[in-house]
Order: structure tokens, then C-alpha cells, then sequence
């Protein structure tokens, strides 16, 4: 059984995330997704913070490292607009799944 360990936990322990404003969402998923984890959330363009918005994050939730459950849901765990959302991010199901950022 594989143990699914935070995204965030991993950048801060590498030192890419600050604590307790953790720079970025803990969801950055696959290298397309990575690209987002350093941006602040209006240096994104509309349809992304979209993306974002459908994976349940908000302003609030991105500066402030707080992540929705979505973060630790498998890709089949995610709604159909959810993977949408993910896709338009840059995820599929194996990067979502095996995060490596």
C-alpha cells in the first residue's frame, strides 16, 4: 500500500516552501503543474486561477499553503470537472497520482 504524503511536506522539506506561507499550492502536480507552485495567484491568468478554482482552491487558500481535499484525492477520486480542471493544469492521471514535485 502506497502512503500519499503531502506535496507541500516535500517542498518544505526541500526547501522550496517557506512555513507557515507555504509559496504556492501544495496540489502542483507533473511538470506542468510544478510550473504554478511559485506564482502568486494574480500573476495567473484567468483561465488557470479557473483551473485552480475548480480544484477547490481559493486566493486564501494559495497564499496562506492551505490545501483542499482535492490534494489528496487519487485521480479517480476527482470529479469529471475536477480532472478537467487538472488536465488544463497540466496533470493526467499518472503524474496526478505519482506527484512528483
Amino acid at each position: 500500500m502506497m502512503t500519499k504524503i503531502s506535496i507541500a511536506s516535500l517542498l518544505v522539506a526541500a526547501g522550496l516552501m517557506a512555513v507557515p506561507a507555504l509559496a504556492g499550492p501544495a496540489s502542483a502536480r507533473a511538470a506542468g503543474m510544478c510550473q504554478w507552485s511559485g506564482m502568486d495567484w494574480d500573476e495567473m491568468g484567468p483561465e488557470i486561477r479557473s483551473a485552480w478554482t475548480a480544484l477547490g482552491w481559493t486566493r486564501d487558500r494559495w497564499e496562506q499553503g492551505n490545501p483542499p481535499n482535492t490534494d489528496t484525492r487519487d485521480w479517480t477520486d476527482l470529479t469529471p470537472p475536477e480532472r478537467r480542471a487538472a488536465r488544463t493544469l497540466g496533470a493526467n492521471e499518472a503524474s496526478w497520482d505519482n506527484s512528483s514535485c
